[in-house]
């Protein structure tokens, strides 16, 4: 393999703020860089970054655009490490933890623009 060590997707937010304050506030990952319409933020030493793009709308019968998969050693974990922000959010915001059948336990999060994010883990 050459000079490659990583690839960076975008997550396109309609407002900026909010998303900030959905990912630093309840998901307790850390704001590193926020410059104009940019930001990048950080879950555990996995970085993630935010363009403001506010002409962006949801789809209009409520589906996600984008699904970003974060690979996570225990899933399990996330209750008790994200637990008291998770509770505010709505239950069409979070869907039950679950054993899927390609062996990942998983669990699903809808982000403030409708996009999700689903942790996963393999089932041992």
């Amino acid at each position: 393999m050459g000079n490659i060590y990583q690839i960076t997707s975008f997550l396109h937010a309609p407002d900026m703020v909010e998303s900030l304050k959905f990912f630093c506030d309840v998901l307790t990952s850390e704001l590193k860089a926020r410059h104009s319409n940019y930001a990048y933020v950080e879950f555990d030493g996995c970085g993630l970054r935010f363009l403001e793009e506010p002409a962006r709308k949801p789809q209009a019968d409520g589906t996600a655009r984008v699904t970003v998969h974060v690979g996570v050693a225990d899933v399990d974990m996330l209750h008790p490490k994200r637990g008291p922000a998770r509770a505010s959010l709505s239950p069409d915001r979070i869907e039950p933890m679950k054993d899927m059948p390609h062996g990942q336990r998983e669990v699903k999060v809808r982000m403030p623009d409708g996009d999700r994010l689903n942790f996963g883990a393999a089932v041992t």
